[in-house]
Formats: structure tokens, C-alpha cells, sequence
């Protein structure tokens, strides 16, 4: 991806990452939403949502600071323990942390 200024690309860039690796992070690909959902046929799901956008100028350098804050949040919604239920988000967290850091541009 290339330099943007558009939270929704953003996230949109990295809801297309999450899918072509679903097979890899083992969720199905209809599992990775764009915004919040209010029911999840599948477990796990992940859902990529945007919140703000904020822009700081640096003077001294001259330059525009640009922060996009984008969640990704994990559900796992099994009937079993609650111990197990986040065990799993808190792997998957970690797969697509990998996924994401991998990308250069991210």
C-alpha cells in the first residue's frame, strides 16, 4: 500500500491483508469484518474498525504527523471455557499481529 491520508483505505488495506491470510491465521474468510457486527455466524471472527485520525504539524522539521487509530478486534465465541475463548483471541491476536508487521507499508 502507499502512502495515504484516508483512515478508511487504511483499513480497508488491512481487512485485505487478514483475508488473504485467513487460511493461514485458520478463521473462515467470511469471518473478517469491516466494523463492528452485532452477530458472528463464525468463530473466531475479526473485525477491523476505524476510530480517529489525527493530524500534528512538527514545526521544527517541517513536516505533518498523521496517526490513524484502527482496531482489530478478536472474538471466539465457543461453547466451552471462558479460559479457552481467550486463550484462542489471544493467539490469533498474535498471528495477525505477525500478519500485519509483515507488510511494510502497515
Amino acid at each position: 500500500m502507499g502512502l495515504t491520508n484516508s483512515l478508511v483505505d487504511f483499513a480497508m488495506y488491512l481487512q485485505t491483508l487478514l483475508l488473504d491470510a485467513s487460511v493461514e491465521l485458520e478463521i473462515p474468510y467470511e469471518a473478517v469484518y469491516y466494523g463492528d457486527q452485532t452477530a458472528f455466524p463464525y468463530s473466531p471472527s475479526v473485525t477491523i474498525e476505524v476510530d480517529e485520525k489525527k493530524s500534528e504539524y512538527k514545526s521544527a522539521q517541517r513536516m505533518t504527523e498523521i496517526i490513524f487509530y484502527v482496531y482489530v478486534t478478536f472474538y471466539s465465541g465457543l461453547i466451552a471455557a471462558e479460559a479457552i475463548n481467550t486463550l484462542e483471541a489471544d493467539v490469533l491476536a498474535e498471528e495477525v499481529e505477525v500478519v500485519i508487521n509483515s507488510d511494510p507499508t502497515c
